[in-house]
């Protein structure tokens, strides 16, 4: 191995491609420009090239604005541009923005045709270019209502103990009504109302467990417990004849162990 290849020797001659670090005294700051796809280039920039290069930033953001998006990250760009007061070029452009809009509210998790019209009317959509884009949504499965309503009940019945009217509301404000929310909620019948709502009060019960005395103060306490358990009860839907039957036979378990 010659000398200058020795374990902790520094390479000689200058630098290239990567091997500048940013901030080199001898290339001032290297700034990345977009490369052919086989190589890496750096560009040198000094303090007397600030002016040309903002100036060209800026012109890329202004013609960029009304270029249509094909990502997620344009998708944004060109959402903030239609905020700000951007109009599109013809009705193709804007149903592409919508298009791009609706992809990435559904990214990261299901959403009504309802939810994603809201979202469209925010953004300036017309209400014609909406319903065209959400057409071809749902007619390839990337928008059914039916189907998000069916997990929406599954994952509120079971997560938070919800009875079905308080999913039937809930489903309202996501603008499924009618059959589709009534097939959803055939999910859960009296029998599993009931087992949750047990549950619930079970669980609250081990945690704070009801006063069991004879005296006075014992008495108010345990009227107390009751109604903070059926008040919980109804906060999720569940008939006040539920609440109070349910709460009273697990206080009597409780009683009986």
């Amino acid at each position: 191995m010659s000398e200058r290849h020795e374990a902790g020797a520094e390479p000689q001659g200058p630098r290239r491609g990567r091997g500048r670090r940013r901030g080199d005294p001898e290339w001032g700051d290297a700034v990345w420009i977009d490369p052919p796809a086989s190589s890496d280039l750096f560009v040198r920039r000094g303090p007397q090239d600030d002016d040309r290069t903002a100036n060209a930033e800026g012109e890329g953001r202004r013609t960029g604005r009304r270029r249509a998006a094909s990502t997620p990250r344009q998708a944004q760009s060109d959402g903030q541009a239609q905020s700000d007061g951007q109009a599109w070029s013809d009705r193709q452009e804007q149903a592409e923005f919508a298009r791009n809009v609706a992809l990435r509210h559904l990214t990261g998790a299901p959403r009504t045709r309802h939810q994603l019209e809201e979202r469209l009317a925010d953004r300036g959509v017309e209400a014609e270019v909406a319903a065209e884009v959400l057409d071809r949504l749902e007619a390839v499965g990337l928008v059914d209502d039916r189907e998000f309503a069916r997990m929406f009940v599954r994952a509120k019945h079971a997560g938070r103990g919800l009875a079905r009217s308080a999913l039937r509301r809930e489903l309202a404000r996501t603008g499924v009504e009618g059959e589709a929310a009534e097939q959803a909620l055939e999910q859960v019948d009296d029998q599993a109302e009931r087992r949750t709502a047990r549950e619930l009060v079970e669980k609250k019960v081990r945690a704070r467990p009801v006063p069991t005395g004879g005296s006075a103060v014992e008495r108010a306490e345990r009227d107390k417990h009751v109604r903070r358990l059926v008040a919980m009860l109804a906060r999720r839907g569940h008939a006040p004849s539920l609440a109070f039957a349910v709460v009273r036979d697990v206080i009597d378990a409780q009683d009986a162990d």
